[in-house]
């Protein structure tokens, strides 16, 4: 299923990848495996249609498809072990050139991560108050 989303899509994985360089990276007090629950957590809020968990290479990667209100999306998110404890390194792009509206930007993640640290990490619906 990833393999027939990706040929329709204008962003291939690996430029994907080649990406991280730009990224927004942010560093958090939380243990990786932790790291790896609350990344799993946000993805499933997006309603991703496809979900590729890369641990051996410390990334994830996702596609969500369009809907009414956001273009169909990759985001590949890095998962580095630190010695404060985890670096999140995202990076979101549409699948298709021009200014859409995102699934899910780099900063609407690190926002998500973040509250979820302090709250209820876990929850489906996201932290509270959201």
């Amino acid at each position: 299923m990833l393999s027939s989303l990706v040929v329709s899509c204008s962003i291939t994985t690996s430029e994907l990848l080649a990406s991280k360089a730009y990224g927004a990276a942010q560093t958090y007090p939380v243990a990786p495996d932790r790291a790896w629950k609350i990344v799993r957590a946000i993805v499933d809020t997006t309603a991703a249609v496809a979900v590729e968990e890369r641990r051996e290479d410390g990334v994830l990667i996702a596609t969500t498809e369009s809907h009414d209100w956001h273009v169909a999306t990759r985001f590949a998110i890095w998962i580095e072990p630190v010695e404060a404890g985890t670096r999140l390194i995202v990076v979101s792009r549409t699948v298709r050139p021009g200014a859409f509206p995102r699934a899910l930007s780099e900063k609407e993640f690190h926002r998500d991560f973040a509250q979820r640290v302090v709250g209820n990490d876990l929850d489906s619906h996201g932290p509270k108050g959201k």
